[in-house]
């Protein structure tokens, strides 16, 4: 059998799968040369990975097809946002995002939203405090029921809150921003600043994992570090069963 015929066997017997175990691979290509010896079915995975037919997702864990990385859109907004931070704090350290972005993963839209400003901790008192003198909707690290009481009364809200030490962030037009990873696990964790989206985590996750290239390993550490490892792994669960089904 020619790896090119390799390739469409094992993408037609996996075909309802989005993402394959080594083990998996391994032994369905067993099944088709069981004369080959192990080093021999290693060597033709390998092979495989190195010609692009298989992507690499996490250790031990293969897709079928490059799904491309999480590019969000920079607005305006966020823009000029960072720009004002950067002029006057050049110096901090910080990411800027906006939960418009979730909307994608989304059956049902959203339209209450937030420019979210994470920054190291000893500078987030000097955001919160520059960006109230321009806006009104500005938020310091609020709770659930600060933003049912005042959130509202905007269609769009500024939270500035603590970003955690090693956060998994991406650069775009030259503005640090959440990867795909962060924005997964941030999910589950800030379920106070992304209380409409709860109903939906399945089907966000699922989406998200259909739509782009996710490093695994990446979110599980970043979900190690905010203590909530087990819940995204049981989130990480339900959603590859979805997308197998």
């Amino acid at each position: 059998m020619t790896d090119k015929a390799l390739i469409q066997n094992i993408n037609k017997h996996f075909r309802s799968r989005s993402e394959v175990s080594t083990k998996e691979l391994f032994d369905f290509i067993k099944s088709k040369k069981p004369k080959a010896p192990e080093s021999t079915i290693s060597w033709k995975i390998h092979l495989l990975k190195e010609a692009g037919e298989l992507i690499h997702v996490s250790r031990g864990l293969y897709s079928f097809k490059d799904k491309g990385s999480f590019h969000p859109p920079i607005s305006a907004q966020l823009k000029k946002l960072h720009h004002r931070i950067k002029k006057e704090l050049p110096y901090l350290n910080f990411c800027i995002w906006d939960t418009r972005w979730l909307n994608g993963f989304m059956v049902h839209q959203i339209n209450r939203f937030y420019i979210v400003i994470e920054t190291e901790r000893e500078g987030v008192e000097s955001v919160f405090h520059r960006l109230s003198e321009k806006y009104k909707n500005v938020f310091l690290n609020p709770d659930k029921k600060t933003l049912e009481r005042y959130g509202n009364n905007f269609g769009e809200n500024i939270i500035v809150k603590p970003l955690i030490t090693e956060a998994p962030t991406i650069t775009i037009d030259n503005i640090e921003t959440i990867s795909i990873e962060k924005l997964l696990v941030d999910c589950i964790v800030d379920s106070d600043l992304l209380s409409a989206q709860q109903d939906e985590l399945e089907y966000i996750y699922q989406t998200a994992f259909e739509k782009y290239n996710i490093n695994i390993n990446k979110a599980k550490r970043y979900a190690r570090r905010r203590y909530n490892l087990d819940t995204f792994e049981s989130m990480l669960k339900k959603s590859h069963q979805t997308v197998a089904r």
